[in-house]
């Protein structure tokens, strides 16, 4: 098949910055290219120079629209959707998977099928976190949906709770969890020796409230009493705060650490670095109040480590408590930091936990089966 995605991020440097949705996306491309299928991926609103990443074709779609507001984004989605329609018909493009987020085809139409890839959208976040979302933004990913011939959730609960925010025709909705190519994290043999000895607790991810990276700090602390020789390792970027008007989030965090000469904070870290990061740390915790499918987790598990995360809704999806990874509320932070402790403590558990953890990650989310579970779907439209 001829396949594509429109998004507005991928995972290059030439691009820009990028997320979650990215990392699918390059993820699940080059897995349909070494099934022998020819792929595009067609980047909105972003200049740069066309090339090949993995056999899959990166192509800039920018419009010449100047205007803003809503008659803007409409004018600039008929430009794109000309541009890329032209691809479309060049390539003999089948079908194009379009994110949910910020409804980026609300005034799209292509001429070939649409798949709508439910990775979380802006409502559904909000929902989650307890915010108002704003009328335009909810519009907008309705008219996206609206493009939909099927409908791709990345996570039951997402399925869950975004039908309940949309209306979607029963009869096209499908479920796929996010994989990740197993070969890109490949745990090393034996234990990885630090320098000046103690444990590492890494967190990977932005610096965002959704993210419990205000609990992060709560936690560490508590962990702390009981495990002196902890070190906490964060790597993720920085954003503002959308409670507090603040312009950033680890500003908020550091005077919530008692002691944050235990702590390093690395910023936004290349993806070739997130493997060497994984390699040294003891246990990763994700306290996140608000994700669809985290890649992230299927990282960390993949590279044989321990993960203590979030007891909310998708989380059961990934991890089952006590056996491949532990579950907490990340509002609990004597909990969470027991739940960490009882795996520094114990070397067996631990080992037992991660070698349980990689085990699942190969059984259920490797990306070449489930990018085999997406041309199945792409079949049936």
């Amino acid at each position: 098949m001829n396949l594509a995605f429109l998004t507005p991020e991928y995972p290059d440097t030439r691009i820009g910055k990028w997320g979650g949705i990215g990392t699918s996306i390059r993820n699940l491309a080059a897995a349909y290219v070494k099934q022998g299928h020819k792929v595009f991926v067609f980047v909105i609103h972003k200049q740069f120079d066309r090339f090949t990443d993995s056999g899959v074709e990166i192509i800039s779609v920018c419009s010449s629209v100047k205007m803003r507001s809503l008659p803007g984004v409409y004018l600039k989605g008929r430009d794109v959707a000309r541009q890329i329609n032209k691809f479309i018909a060049q390539y003999d493009i089948q079908v194009m998977e379009v994110p949910d987020w910020s409804g980026p085809a609300a005034f799209m139409q292509f001429n070939c099928k649409t798949v709508i890839k439910y990775h979380g959208s802006d409502a559904y976040f909000c929902k989650l976190e307890g915010r108002k979302q704003y009328l335009k933004n909810y519009l907008l990913e309705y008219l996206n949906i609206r493009r939909g011939h099927a409908h791709i959730f990345v996570s039951a609960f997402a399925a869950e709770v975004t039908k309940r925010l949309f209306p979607i025709r029963v009869g096209t909705c499908h479920v796929v969890h996010n994989g990740i190519n197993l070969d890109n994290f490949e745990p090393m043999q034996g234990r990885h020796e630090k320098e000046g000895g103690g444990h590492t607790i890494l967190y990977l991810g932005t610096l965002i409230r959704k993210k419990g990276s205000l609990e992060l700090p709560l936690i560490f602390n508590e962990l702390l009493k009981a495990q002196p020789d902890c070190k906490l390792v964060i790597a993720g970027g920085d954003t503002g705060d959308i409670m507090t008007g603040g312009a950033s989030t680890w500003e908020l965090m550091k005077p919530l650490f008692q002691d944050i000469s235990k702590v390093q904070y690395l910023g936004a870290q290349p993806y070739t670095e997130v493997k060497r990061l994984l390699e040294e740390a003891d246990v990763c915790v994700f306290p996140s109040f608000a994700e669809a499918l985290p890649m992230s987790w299927l990282e960390a598990m993949a590279m044989r480590k321990p993960v203590v995360a979030s007891n909310i809704g998708w989380a059961t999806e990934i991890i089952d408590d006590g056996t491949d990874g532990f579950l907490a509320s990340p509002n609990d932070h004597t909990g969470f930091a027991e739940k960490i402790g009882r795996i520094l403590a114990d070397e067996g558990l631990a080992d037992t936990i991660a070698k349980a953890a990689r085990q699942k990650v190969v059984a259920h989310f490797d990306i070449l089966k489930k990018a085999e579970d997406h041309i199945n779907i792409y079949k049936r439209i």
